[in-house]
């Protein structure tokens, strides 16, 4: 009440869409350039508001109707702030399904029909990985499915070339893969089936031994799923920047072979 001298309980509230790292979604969202890179994880939650003391900071427990007043106050602020972003509404509908202490991370088309990212193709540079089995690996997405390849010691002269790519419901999986490098062209067999940890999705992975050459030699790594449809356009991968990282994994592969570095890319 005016005059009594009570003092007013201050709130401070968590993001109502976050990542691991408060408010950094709604930072994104707010960004002039919106990019979300293949195997980033883009996660949201609902959010949790607190209430404290504004000199001593100390926890209050107000009525649920204040709570609730507070709560409706910050949504709509965040449903203004992603509307002037141009985000899709469902976004928000989406982050509040999920409890304050938890977090789902987004699948790529949800990324894309949220208006967060809208690009339908990116590709990393060759990443060394230095955890074993040692590799060199890019990722990818096409078509909002994600995916890598990843090159490995192979046996003898050869190095194992393996393919994951994001099988979505309903999608025909363990297909036999077709591979061109450059002159040379291989089969991907089957391997396994993995799961990603952070979005719960889905990977077939298949397979294949490759000479170093062949991926010195190239510009380009084209795969095809072979099936035969207006849909199944060859997936193409710049080989740019192999023949800077592939020298890296060879002295790793024991009895592996010593390939000079002259390729042109």
């Amino acid at each position: 009440m005016p005059g009594s001298g009570a003092r007013k309980p201050a709130t401070s509230s968590s993001a109502a869409v976050a990542t691991l790292r408060r408010s950094s979604t709604v930072a994104l969202v707010g960004a002039a350039v919106r990019e979300v890179g293949p195997g980033v994880g883009l996660g949201v939650h609902s959010a949790s508001i607190r209430f404290f003391e504004r000199h001593t900071h100390a926890t209050l427990r107000p009525a649920q109707h204040v709570v609730r007043a507070a709560m409706a106050k910050h949504y709509d602020s965040i449903a203004r702030y992603l509307r002037e972003m141009g985000i899709n509404p469902d976004l928000l509908r989406a982050a509040r399904e999920i409890e304050h202490d938890q977090v789902r991370y987004l699948t790529r088309a949800e990324i894309t029909r949220f208006n967060i990212d809208r690009r339908t193709f990116i590709e990393s540079e060759w990443t060394i990985i230095d955890r074993s089995p040692r590799s060199v690996r890019k990722l990818f997405l096409s078509e909002n499915k994600a995916g890598w390849v990843s090159i490995t010691c192979g046996m003898s002269d050869q190095l194992r070339f393996y393919y994951a790519r994001e099988v979505l419901a309903g999608e025909v999986s363990g297909l036999v893969v077709k591979l061109a490098v450059g002159e040379v062209k291989r089969a991907l067999f089957p391997v396994r089936r993995t799961t990603s940890w952070g979005t719960k999705s889905e990977y077939d992975i298949s397979g294949t031994y490759l000479p170093p050459s062949s991926l010195l030699g190239s510009s380009e790594i084209a795969i095809s799923t072979g099936l035969e449809t207006p849909q199944d356009t060859a997936l193409k991968l710049s080989a740019a920047g192999l023949a800077h990282a592939l020298p890296n994994l060879l002295p790793s592969c024991l009895g592996g072979p010593s390939v000079p570095v002259t390729a042109k890319q």
